[in-house]
């Protein structure tokens, strides 16, 4: 059987690449040949066609978010259709690009083409961001809002800390409060969880405890042993948290100007049937 990895990258993945250079070339030759040899009728024609596909293609775009909402129903594999939006994506900014004949000329062209450049971008940040979070959190969907009640605020950790470092002995207490509480106190910094698997935040806290048991009495290595445990639940939640809220903020720039797109293509269509 074959092997596809929970990023989504398997045997299929060359597949859809070449499929798109193929169909991009051969739109990039089709406009190349309609720019020298075609009539003004027909490359009229040739462009109402390509804008009727651009069309269709965003509204086929939109139906993505439809089914990140109903993740539990069986209408394909999210990785499925996360591929299939990302190339039908670059697909629909080259056909807007022939559809204008490359050429941007006007108020509401030019915003218009400002709100799809956004909606290109975030959709490319947002096929990397992705990749770098974990599968369980992108299988939230619409309900990645919801996890806010999910994480539990640094002072409680803190408590918690204090409560655990206090039953411990007067030696332990002064180590803790010298070696071990600034970890507790310490903000965390959001970019830095960026750049960090979820496996390597157990290893990192690890290495910081291990040097720690060197200094600690053989009579409080337990109560270190439930502040490790605790120190670990604290970054893995930080660390879930940072990627929750990266894709929170990816949400809020990436599907308004959807909508604003969406908004556009009415107005356009519109227009263009009207006059």
């Amino acid at each position: 059987m074959k092997k596809i990895d929970e990023t989504g990258q398997g045997p299929g993945r060359a597949w859809w690449s070449f499929v798109y250079i193929l169909i991009a070339l051969s739109i990039l030759g089709l406009y190349a040949v309609e720019k020298k040899w075609a009539s003004v009728a027909l490359a009229e024609n040739i462009h109402l066609t390509f804008g009727i596909l651009s069309a269709i293609l965003i509204l086929t775009l939109s139906a993505y978010r439809l089914r990140k909402m109903v993740y539990k129903r069986l209408i394909g594999s999210m990785n499925g259709w996360r591929q299939t939006h990302i190339y039908l994506g670059l697909l629909c900014a080259l056909t807007v690009l022939v559809h204008t004949d490359f050429n941007v000329d006007g108020i509401f062209a030019i915003v218009i083409t400002a709100i799809f450049t956004i909606v290109t971008i975030s959709g490319i940040a947002g096929s990397i961001l992705y990749k770098t979070i974990p599968v369980w959190l992108a299988k939230q969907g619409g309900s990645i809002l919801e996890m806010d009640n999910q994480r539990k605020a640094p002072a409680e950790y803190l408590t918690e800390a204090e409560r655990l470092a206090g039953k411990a002995s007067s030696e332990f207490k002064e180590y803790y409060e010298e070696n071990i509480k600034r970890r507790f106190t310490r903000i965390s910094f959001i970019p830095i969880y960026w750049f960090r698997d979820e496996k390597d935040v157990g290893k990192g806290v690890k290495e910081i405890f291990e040097e720690l048991y060197e200094g600690t009495p053989a009579q409080d290595r337990y109560t270190l042993k439930s502040l490790e445990n605790l120190y670990l639940e604290r970054e893995k939640t930080e660390f879930r948290w940072a990627r929750r809220e990266s894709l929170r903020w990816w949400l809020l720039v990436h599907v308004p100007a959807n909508v604003a797109l969406l908004a556009g293509l009415v107005a356009h269509v519109a227009a263009v049937l009207y006059y």
